[in-house]
């Protein structure tokens, strides 16, 4: 019986690492002293946020898209889009222009989208009806996230719609 705990002890001492203290680390020293940072300077005001974005969404149909935005109050908003038919068949007709039915090609269709905006409490405020290409421009009312819906009112088609919206113009 000994002969077998011997090795079994030998074995562990080896997977342990030898000696006893072998594996102490070294002490740390404590981080060199650094002067104070300097906090940024404030203004009074923030400057209102700016900028241009350009994005092509995807709008199933009778379906609707959803893109937020942070905004405060007072901040303006100018979106332009578009809305283009994505049909999954073959040649589909258009709109009437002057009587006769708009063929449109393969895989096209007529496009037009509804276009809603939400301020963070959900209160409509803005409410375009379906239009093939608009922009429009809103101004938020508070503080918070705001969604602009896009809505496909067609049963059969999709929507690819490029929209262009620009904080602050």
């Amino acid at each position: 019986m000994a002969m077998l705990v011997l090795p079994i002890a030998l074995f562990a001492l080896a997977a342990c690492g030898g000696e006893s203290g072998s594996n102490t680390p070294a002490p740390i020293s404590p981080p060199a002293s650094t002067p104070d940072a300097t906090p940024p300077p404030t203004t009074a005001e923030a400057a209102p946020a700016t900028g241009s974005v350009s994005e092509e969404i995807f709008v199933l149909p009778r379906s609707f898209y959803t893109m937020e935005l942070t905004l405060t109050a007072g901040d303006t908003v100018r979106v332009a889009y578009s809305a283009i038919g994505a049909s999954t068949g073959g040649i589909t007709w258009g709109g009437d222009v002057g009587g006769e039915k708009e063929r449109q090609g393969p895989g096209s269709a007529k496009g037009e989208v509804i276009f809603t905006v939400l301020n963070p409490i959900e209160d409509q405020i803005l409410n375009v009806d379906q239009m093939e290409n608009n922009t429009a421009e809103f101004q938020a009312d508070i503080d918070g996230e705001y969604k602009l819906v896009f809505t496909n009112p067609f049963l059969v088609h999709g929507l690819i719609v490029p929209v262009d919206y620009t904080i602050n113009p």
